[in-house]
């Protein structure tokens, strides 16, 4: 696979003649961008003609050819277009999606048979490095240095629940000059549908696997490249797509001693822990875009953290455990009696909030959930986690009754600065242990992780 000039983290423009696909013949000059503030499209000219102006266009297909030989699909566009005091036509557009290498005529046909996903820290992950250095000293000096690449075996398999198989690569460049030699290797992770699907298929599976890398690494990841194929042909061309991702500043590198998981811990069973994440999405979806909306809002007030990380804790424990006082078939009973012992004469509204009261009331509270989810942790990482378990329990529970009721009797004991960053932190960890051992990690790799762990080791000091 060659490298590619752009990433999803570049600032770049094209400029060439554009068209909708229905009308070929009417093509308009103008320049495309791309950057963090998305993709916009300037026209020195216009689609529609005299009557156009003024009134805001959606163009599902724009079509485009650069000064440079590349075909371009932009998707899903906005905009309008006016008339400068001269009494030439201009247009600006804002597209959603942005695709280099291919015309599609419609939405329809954006059918791919691969996608190729490169990620900061994807490398660092990997652990192994295919570039390997050497050299020999003579008086101190260096006599001769050594490079060497050697592509990695590539990692196999099948993900069942998506139908799909997947498989690692590499991507290598270099570059020289006469006082200057270059090498650089990026890492893909590829995955492949037994069929070929639409484009919303491969970004459903894209968003799903930078969320269990940044699970993993313990930093948010955003996709580099994204890049798709229509057939696995060896010549078949391959297309990049350009999107907005909201990315928020990305570190450099981060070290895989810094990871919670690295490849090289569950190489041996990848394809089931791949398997299960893309399975129990379906069960466990409000829990992961509570925990990630976190991850990926780094800015989020420490309060609002926690609230979110009690809410996904209490959605878990409800998806797994279920955690009901009366089964399925004793409920509707004990229900139907607690509703007719309402009093009558009550304000219609007051019984309505009532009756809404007691269809939730077979559920745990959020307090017996914790304490459930807490003992059934492992001794060694309980011993981790807290050794006051009752009194952790009753500060968030106490500081989520505040925060969201504004009680008066729990304001003493809402939690703030260093206690609230403490706890905030112990309930991401607990997330993270729950969705790792949903995944078939043991647990004491999980354990000896997080206490290994640089940014987490001064909770447990």
């Amino acid at each position: 696979m060659a490298t590619v000039k752009h990433t999803l983290f570049d600032s770049f423009s094209y400029t060439g003649e554009w068209w909708l696909p229905e009308k070929p013949e009417d093509k308009v000059s103008g320049e495309v961008s791309f950057s963090e503030e998305g993709i916009k499209l300037k026209l020195v000219g216009s689609f529609y003609g005299p009557g156009g102006f003024g009134t805001m266009r959606k163009e599902d297909i724009i079509l485009g050819f650069t000064t440079d030989g590349k075909k371009i699909t932009l998707v899903d566009s906005f905009g309008g277009q006016s008339v400068s005091f001269p009494g030439m036509a201009a247009a600006n557009m804002t597209s959603n999606r942005l695709f280099i290498g291919e015309w599609f005529s419609s939405e329809d046909e954006l059918l791919f048979s691969s996608m190729s996903l490169n990620c900061p820290y994807l490398e660092e992950w990997l652990v192994v490095n295919p570039i390997t250095t050497g050299y020999d000293l003579e008086e101190q000096a260096i006599k001769e240095f050594r490079a060497k690449y050697a592509p990695l075996e590539p990692l196999e398999g099948r993900i069942e629940n998506i139908d799909a198989s997947f498989r690692t690569g590499c991507a290598f460049s270099t570059k020289s000059d006469a006082r200057m030699l270059s090498w650089e290797y990026a890492s893909f992770f590829k995955f492949i549908p037994d069929s070929i699907q639409p484009f919303s298929w491969h970004m459903d599976v894209y968003s799903d696997f930078t969320n269990l890398l940044t699970l993993f690494i313990g930093e948010p990841v955003y996709a580099r490249q994204v890049r798709l194929r229509k057939a696995e042909e060896p010549n078949d061309d391959i297309i990049d797509v350009f999107f907005r991702q909201g990315a928020e500043a990305t570190r450099e590198s981060v070290h895989p001693h810094d990871m919670l998981v690295t490849l090289p811990q569950i190489r041996d069973n990848l394809a089931d822990v791949l398997d299960a994440w893309f399975a129990k999405k379906e069960v466990l979806e409000p829990v992961y875009n509570l925990f990630f909306a976190v991850d990926y809002s780094p800015r989020m007030y420490l309060d609002v953290k926690l609230l979110f990380y009690a809410h996904a804790l209490e959605s878990f424990h409800r998806e797994v455990e279920k955690g009901y006082y009366y089964g399925e078939e004793e409920w509707p009973s004990v229900q139907d009696d607690l509703n007719s012992r309402i009093p009558n004469g009550l304000p219609e509204d007051f019984r309505a909030r009532l009756v809404s009261q007691i269809k939730y009331a077979n559920e745990y509270s959020l307090r017996k959930r914790l304490y459930e989810i807490y003992d059934s942790l492992g001794e060694d990482l309980k011993r981790l986690f807290t050794d006051e378990p009752e009194a952790f329990i009753e500060s968030v529970v106490k500081t989520r009754n505040y925060l969201v009721h504004h009680s008066p009797e729990d304001k003493a004991f809402v939690l703030r600065r260093r206690p609230l960053h403490v706890a905030v932190q112990k309930l991401k960890i607990l997330i993270i242990f729950l969705l790792l051992k949903e995944l078939g990690i043991d647990e004491s790799l999980i354990t000896t992780s997080v206490s290994n762990n640089r940014y987490y080791s001064d909770l447990f000091s």
